[in-house]
């Protein structure tokens, strides 16, 4: 049985020999290895990786398997490492994600040996899902409105394997401020799913809105609630501005925008708010602030875009303009330093008399209460209330319209009361119109009548009557000052303008005149040249009453009772024959008188001669003229008040000859000696005697006025005298040097003012131009009814002229309290020249139509200011002369404030001393007072410097540390003029995301340089932690600190330096 067994045996032995001795090699393309899955999971079931065999000759002694990333990757493992029989396999578990090669050996027998053959399969191990975020999300702390900003999310799986594309996992990320979004392919979503990046990055675009400020996002991976997190992104402006906002707030309250009182305590607290073109805040900006003073200071905004300052401070006044430049954009504003609010007004009139109604209708008086404050300067805005003082009103007559008051001058008048606002002078202005009287020809007319009342005016419940306003329907002279300011500042210039105007002040002292109308009342008179229905005698007569003025001329003239004024006219008498009456009777006259009698007022109908001299000539069968010339009206006084007596007398002048030939009778020269020696019997010494002479043809009977020929040999009125002839009649009862007419009335003081009034053109006029430059009178040529008339004006205006009395103005200056510490000289300095004007007016007494001659003139008064012509220093004095009605006289001068003046100052420009004088006819005078303007020196303003306030935090540390409280100190430098704003936050810095907390809010007072806070840390995880301090000021912009602090294992010793 053993030999047997033995023979089997060997028999196998020798057949294993001989199959192993006959089998092939095996190439490493007949083996493969192949996992059941290409990609694992990590920490999954892994992949079975299993070793194929395609040549079935080969003695296959084993499969080993290896894993040569173990040692980077000691998680990999394979379940099987070595097998020998088929089918030869392995599963691979792994939790690193990353390519895995594992390597098969495959060893057979070959030729007696043993061989090996290899092949690597690699498995990818990709991340598990989401576990924990690798790293805290990432983005910047800011971004500006309208851009985007990428938020980065990196993960890892609970093996620490970065989550990437390959996992197929994505994060949400939600935003619900309105306009924000996050980008999702072409459109902007309020929620958006973004996957992982091949990098291991989740990147989601934030799209910013317009308005700035935290953002509040979520993200959400999606894999339990402990990954979900809430971050913040702060949206900021952009740094361009578009708009500066400003307020401006007067400390303490003050009730006008923009005005700050000048007291050196209140002041103006100005905010700026920068901005840009979408209206947020721009925080820590440059604000550049200036002033026209030159003042500069820089600003830096606050968080909110705010930055401030306080200017003022100021014990002087005036406007300032301020100026804030932020990049490109300007903001201006000025600012008023004023006196503060109104303590005190005063009522004044300007001027304090006016003619009557009747007089002029367009006079007024302005009456005006200027509200000042304790610096003396006007208030603006304030209400005053003005009304009549019950029962002031007078006056001497009955007066046809009332007086009343207007807010404008022109209509709307009144006697109820009125409500004015102050201007920015402290004026509050109401007008006043006087009353009128009757004029001449109506009832109760008075030549002499006067009225007068008072205005009150309310402000603030207290009330004040206004200077006496006086008015009158006679002449007077008006006393007006003027300055060119009430309030000025050292170094000004004040312009001072002085006028009296004829038409102020009781002109009833000027001199007496005496004056004879010389007229000539020929027969051509009856002319109606214009075929108007009036002829040359109605003109005549009417015109003439204008060398008196009042009645129906309307206008201011000679005053009756004291000036005087003859008729005398000349022409033929109305002796018999012709007038069978022994009056100027034309309608007696035959039909041989009908070349100049025929066709009265040659109206071109000789048959209503009667009817057209009762209508016009009520002296026609009445008046009778005795000789060639008449007086036909002698000086009065008496009861005579008016001029009614003489425009009668002119009415009933009737012109006539007593020839029927067409020549002109004119005895000019029997009509000048009857004049001029009834002025030498009846004249007053002390009048201004003149003749008024009215010729309208040259002169013939009694011949040449100035005796230049031969005696005429011949009767006066001899028919055969020429016009304009040489021969003269002699008169004897003159002396033969008087026989010239000029020379008669130059040796009694009478000036002749002689009008010509041809009825064609004519050069006649050679002897009334001569007469009237021989006697030193003035000439006219009357071309027409205006002409005749405006030369009566004139001559009225010449004689009241030389009337006039004497006028003197003395002017002193700086009228000062009894605590006044400058002298008039070292309060005012005078400048050189003094500018005077003298003229004459027709429609008011601002606007010249002549100037006196001499005028306009300057002078320097220089040494008459200073004393050194003898005069008191600080003083000017004007010899005026005459100053009539309708003529102005005027001066201008300016006084230069003292500049070093360095406080405020009010003094009244006219001292004591200071009046307009006027001499009266008995050498006394009478004196009238300038009105009081009160002048306030304000110093101006000047600039002052403007500190660029800086804010650093020099130092923030951790000063101690318990298990409950992290107490932190900060040291700030700030020289700036508002508190500080101290935020205090901190955040864990392994927390993702730069989302601070706020622990608080607290105010650091102005001068105070040192804080403190103690952070409650009790409940925080333990961790290390980071502390920031944010200061924010309103002018110097904003500084941070930040530091770290740990949690639970603290060495309180450790100083923590700034980060």
């Amino acid at each position: 049985m053993n030999g047997s067994f033995r023979r089997v045996v060997g028999a196998l032995l020798v057949f294993l020999l001989i199959a192993v001795a006959g089998a092939a090699a095996l190439t490493e393309d007949e083996i493969s290895a192949a996992p059941d899955t290409a990609k694992i999971t990590a920490g999954d079931a892994g992949a079975l990786i299993t070793v194929s065999i395609d040549n079935h000759s080969a003695a296959i002694d084993r499969v080993t398997f290896t894993y040569p990333g173990k040692t980077g990757d000691p998680s990999g493992t394979l379940s099987v490492t070595s097998d020998t029989t088929a089918p030869y396999q392995t599963r691979f578990t792994s939790t690193l994600a990353g390519d895995a090669d594992i390597v098969a050996t495959v060893s057979y027998h070959e030729g007696g040996t043993i061989t090996s053959v290899e092949t690597t399969c690699r498995i990818r191990v990709i991340p598990d899902h989401p576990y924990a975020y690798s790293e805290p999300i990432s983005f910047d702390d800011e971004v500006q409105v309208t851009h985007t900003l990428p938020v980065t999310v990196r993960m890892k799986d609970k093996y620490g394997n970065a989550i990437n594309d390959e996992t197929g996992a994505a994060v949400d990320f939600r935003v619900s401020a309105p306009g924000t979004g996050f980008v999702d392919g072409s459109t902007i979503s309020q929620q958006v799913s973004v996957p992982f990046n091949a990098g291991g990055d989740c990147i989601a675009t934030f799209q910013a809105s317009t308005v700035a400020g935290p953002v509040i996002f979520s993200v959400d991976p999606g894999y339990g609630d402990n990954l979900k997190y809430l971050a913040t992104i702060e949206v900021v402006g952009e740094r361009i501005p578009a708009e500066i906002a400003a307020d401006f707030i007067t400390v303490p309250y003050y009730p006008v925008p923009f005005e700050c009182p000048a007291n050196g305590e209140s002041y103006f607290d100005i905010t700026y708010l920068v901005r840009d073109q979408y209206g947020n805040p721009i925080s820590d900006y440059q604000v550049n602030f200036s002033t026209t003073l030159g003042e500069t200071k820089t600003i830096f905004t606050n968080d909110n875009g705010l930055g401030g300052l306080e200017y003022g401070r100021r014990i002087a006044l005036g406007n300032v303009t301020a100026t804030a430049v932020a990049g490109t954009i300007t903001y201006e504003q000025e600012l008023i330093f004023t006196g503060g609010v109104g303590t005190d007004y005063a009522v004044t009139t300007n001027p304090s008399n006016l003619p009557s109604g009747d007089v002029d209708p367009s006079a007024r008086i302005a009456v005006q209460a200027r509200v000042f404050n304790d610096y003396g300067t006007g208030v603006a805005g304030e209400n005053v209330t003005f009304w009549f003082t019950p029962d002031s009103i007078w006056s001497s007559n009955n007066m046809t319209s009332e007086p009343g008051i207007s807010l404008t001058g022109n209509s709307a008048w009144t006697q109820n009361s009125l409500k004015a606002t102050t201007g920015p002078d402290g004026y509050a202005t109401v007008y006043f119109k006087a009353g009128s009287f009757p004029v001449r020809g109506e009832e109760d007319f008075d030549p002499f009548s006067r009225g007068n009342c008072t205005i009150t005016a309310m402000w603030k419940s207290e009330s004040k009557v206004s200077p006496v306003i006086t008015w009158r329907n006679y002449p007077y002279l008006r006393v007006e000052s003027e300055v060119s300011s009430v309030q000025v500042a050292p170094g000004d210039d004040l312009d001072v303008t002085i006028r009296l105007i004829g038409d102020g002040n009781e002109l009833l002292n000027h001199n007496p005149i005496d004056v004879v109308l010389c007229l000539d009342r020929g027969e051509d008179m009856l002319l109606d040249e214009g075929k108007t229905g009036r002829d040359r005698m109605e003109a005549a007569r009417e015109a003439a009453m204008y060398l008196v003025g009042g009645g129906t001329t309307g206008e201011i003239g000679l005053t009756p009772g004291m000036d005087r004024v003859a008729l005398m006219t000349y022409s033929d008498p109305t002796t018999n024959p012709p007038y069978t009456t022994g009056t100027a009777d034309l309608l007696v006259l035959n039909e041989s008188y009908k070349n100049w009698v025929n066709n009265v007022g040659k109206d071109g109908n000789k048959n209503d001669d009667e009817a057209y001299l009762n209508a016009h000539y009520p002296g026609n069968g009445v008046t009778a003229y005795s000789d060639f010339a008449t007086l036909d009206y002698a000086f009065s006084y008496g009861a005579q008040n008016d001029w009614n007596g003489l425009e009668n007398t002119l009415n009933h002048v009737v012109p006539l000859k007593k020839n029927k030939d067409g020549q002109a009778s004119a005895p000019l020269r029997l009509g000048l000696k009857e004049s001029i020696g009834y002025i030498e019997s009846n004249a007053s010494s002390s009048a201004v005697k003149a003749i008024v002479l009215l010729m309208q043809n040259n002169y013939r009977y009694y011949g040449n006025p100035f005796a230049e020929g031969s005696v005429m040999a011949v009767a006066p009125d001899d028919n055969t005298l020429p016009v304009g002839g040489k021969s003269y009649h002699h008169f004897t009862d003159l002396p033969n040097e008087y026989q010239n007419m000029v020379t008669y009335a130059v040796a009694n003081d009478i000036k002749i003012y002689a009008v010509y009034y041809p009825q064609s053109s004519s050069n006649d006029y050679l002897v009334p131009q001569r007469l009237a430059n021989e006697t030193g009178g003035e000439f006219y040529y009357a071309g027409n009814e205006e002409q005749l008339k405006d030369a009566f004006r004139k001559i009225r205006d010449s004689l009241l002229r030389d009337a006039g009395v004497n006028t003197k103005v003395n002017l002193n200056f700086a009228g000062q309290p009894e605590n006044f510490t400058y002298s008039a000289t070292e309060l005012l300095s005078y400048i050189p020249e003094t500018a005077i004007d003298f003229y004459n007016w027709s429609v008011d007494g601002y606007t010249p139509t002549e100037h006196i001659t001499g005028y306009p003139a300057s002078i320097n008064q220089t040494e008459m200011w200073t004393g050194a012509d003898g005069s008191k220093p600080a003083s000017l004095s004007f010899t005026v002369g005459n100053v009539t009605v309708k003529q102005t006289w005027m001066t201008e001068f300016s006084l230069r404030i003292n500049s070093s003046i360095n406080q405020q100052v009010n003094f009244n420009l006219f001292a004591d001393g200071s009046y307009v004088e006027f001499e009266n006819q008995d050498g006394g005078t009478t004196m009238e007072e300038l009105p009081s303007i009160i002048i306030s020196v304000i110093p101006g303003l000047t600039a002052e410097g403007l500190i660029n306030a800086t804010v650093a935090i020099t130092s923030f540390e951790l000063t101690s540390q318990d298990p409950f409280f992290a107490n932190l100190a900060w040291d700030i430098s700030y020289n700036g003029d508002f508190n500080m704003t101290e935020e205090l936050f901190y955040k864990d810095i392994n927390e993702p995301g730069p989302t601070w907390k706020k622990l608080g809010v607290q105010t650091l007072l102005m001068g105070e340089t040192t804080d403190s806070s103690s952070v409650y840390i009790a409940d925080m995880p333990i961790g290390t932690y980071q502390a920031r301090l944010h200061v924010s000021t309103w002018d110097a912009g904003t500084d941070d600190a930040n530091l770290t602090f740990s949690v639970g294992d603290v060495n309180d010793d450790v100083f923590i330096r700034l980060a």
